[in-house]
């Protein structure tokens, strides 16, 4: 895809201020060239267009709500079960009787605070945006952040989520992926601004560009940066701080137990 190969291959990195999000602690030059490389190479083998599995941007809301604290599995039959039913729409979601949504929902865990979440959901985009969340990208992007942000419920990863899967407005999504790759990569942040901070520094802003890198990164992190780590198959290892720190590890076992074998002679 043309979009993949222009993620994969920015002639340059955006100079300028802060990314949107970000907190006090700017990447360092190093940090930012490390991850932009290591990007390049993940949107070109594990990009793809089209990776958030909706229909319609409000489906995309709730699938971001019902995904939180589970796996997606969990969250789609939910999303299936509310569209079997008719109900993918924010009027639909406020006329539907509380304890219906909770078992229409049950399989996303959490349930009676996620139907509470999808009504307060519906209720703003009907309110205030003429039931269309589109309709967010009429205001600057920092405003349309926290106005998600006011809603009860909804936080950084699922407000960044509505913005760039449902509104294609560019506001990186981080989640556990994210972070768990940059800390074995070596790029040690946990802030939340921070992540958001160093992508949208490396990535020019564009929604689809910022898509692409955020699917690739959990496309990768499913399938070899695992919770246990296929280093073996990954083509990033000779630039990971995990892999060579493990590395360096297992080279020392040996003449550690040498050691001790003439230690006890």
């Amino acid at each position: 895809e043309r979009c993949v190969k222009e993620v994969a291959s920015i002639s340059h990195m955006e100079k300028g201020g802060k990314g949107r999000g970000a907190q006090d602690t700017m990447p360092s030059e190093r940090e930012r060239m490390l991850i932009y490389s290591a990007l390049g190479e993940l949107t070109e083998r594990h990009a793809r267009k089209g990776w958030w599995p909706a229909e319609t941007p409000f489906e995309v809301c709730a699938g971001a709500i019902l995904t939180q604290n589970t796996n997606w599995k969990n969250a789609a039959t939910a999303v299936a079960k509310l569209k079997e039913a008719g109900l993918l729409s924010p009027g639909c979601i406020i006329e539907t009787e509380q304890g219906k949504l909770e078992e229409l929902i049950r399989s996303a865990g959490f349930y009676r605070q996620k139907a509470e979440r999808l009504k307060a959901l519906s209720l703003f985009i009907q309110d205030e945006l003429s039931g269309d969340i589109t309709h967010l990208r009429d205001y600057p992007l920092d405003e349309a952040r926290e106005k998600l942000l006011a809603i009860k419920g909804i936080g950084n990863e699922t407000a960044d989520t509505i913005l760039l899967y449902a509104c294609h407005i560019p506001s990186f999504v981080v989640d556990s992926y994210t972070i768990r790759w940059l800390n074995r990569m070596g790029v040690g942040k946990e802030r939340y601004g921070d992540v958001k901070g160093l992508f949208e520094q490396i990535l020019p802003r564009d929604a689809e560009k910022y898509a692409i890198a955020h699917a690739a990164i959990v496309e990768f992190s499913k399938n070899i940066c695992s919770s246990t780590p296929r280093c073996e198959i990954c083509t990033l290892k000779d630039r990971c701080h995990h892999y060579l720190r493990e590395r360096k590890q297992r080279s020392r076992r040996p003449a550690q137990a040498r050691g001790q074998q003439s230690g006890e002679q």
